[in-house]
């Protein structure tokens, strides 16, 4: 009997392809307001995405704008703008966040 040899395990960085191919839908080609809501992560992902990749500037101004975009865009807004905030975060640190903001949160 012949044993077939094995192919080494490749790992991949990133996504799986088909998430990947979901999110970029959300791109900025359409607005935020366009996507359904349905409770599904990845709606919300893409919806967070538009807003994201929709704001003008640069650091502070543009977490406020995806911000506020997000929140604006309708629908199930809190996750939204909870994904899109954790993005754009990631992207800018927490010193992008206005200060007025900041304020508000920790008195």
């Amino acid at each position: 009997m012949r044993r077939r040899a094995r192919r080494p395990l490749r790992i991949r960085r990133g996504p799986p392809r088909h998430l990947a191919r979901s999110a970029r839908r959300g791109d900025g080609r359409r607005s935020a307001r366009r996507f359904a809501p349905n409770g599904y992560t990845m709606t919300a992902l893409q919806a967070a995405w538009a807003a994201i990749s929709s704001a003008p500037g640069d650091g502070p101004v543009h977490l406020t704008t995806a911000l506020l975009t997000a929140v604006r865009s309708g629908h199930d807004t809190d996750t939204v703008a909870t994904i899109a905030g954790g993005l754009v975060g990631a992207r800018w640190g927490a010193s992008a966040v206005p200060r007025e903001w900041s304020r508000l949160l920790h008195g």
